[in-house]
């Protein structure tokens, strides 16, 4: 009897690794270490933006500038103090009050969508400026930025991509049918 009673506890343990296992690549949150929390967005020498900051800034910007996306304001919020700096450099800044006469005086702005919107003029006026496109060209191809999934890859040179890689993986075949041995 002890022997059946072990064979079967065993089998109840390898069918629960078996659904983790499965439970965590259906999830992805295995894949990366930044996104153990699904409400993280990406982070970026030490700054850390949430699904939520990407969700209000694209909803807010997308009333003045339609197809606004999460990659675009996901990276513009961890960009802006690197392109600040590089903006001092170049004497080029965006502030707070240009970016909110952007958008309707009766519009209550999230900081979210004012840091976005700043970090998206300012990466503008940097990449029309000739003195600063090499500076802005090396943060994009030397920035280790980290993206959830579900707003995209960081490819570097680039930024962030459009072409969503799947955030939700299926299950397979070896990891989906675990039986358990006798």
């Amino acid at each position: 009897m002890k022997s059946s009673s072990n064979a079967r506890r065993s089998m109840r343990l390898t069918a629960v690794a078996g659904a983790a296992a499965i439970a965590v690549s259906l999830s992805a949150c295995g894949t990366s270490g930044l996104m153990h929390s699904g409400d993280t967005a990406g982070s970026f020498d030490g700054t850390t933006v949430t699904t939520t900051q990407v969700q209000s800034a694209v909803k807010q910007i997308g009333t003045v500038s339609q197809g606004f996306d999460g990659e675009s304001a996901t990276a513009f919020m961890l960009l802006l103090p690197k392109l600040e700096q590089i903006g001092q450099k170049y004497g080029i800044a965006v502030s707070e009050a240009q970016v909110r006469a952007m958008f309707p005086a009766s519009m209550d702005l999230s900081s979210a969508t004012v840091t976005t919107a700043r970090g998206s003029v300012l990466f503008t006026k940097l990449a029309q400026n000739a003195q600063a496109q090499p500076a802005v060209a090396k943060l994009l191809k030397t920035a280790d930025v980290q993206l959830n999934p579900r707003y995209g890859q960081w490819v570097k040179g680039k930024g962030p991509t459009q072409d969503l890689a799947p955030w939700i993986k299926s299950a397979t075949k070896s990891t989906a049918t675990a039986t358990p041995k006798s």
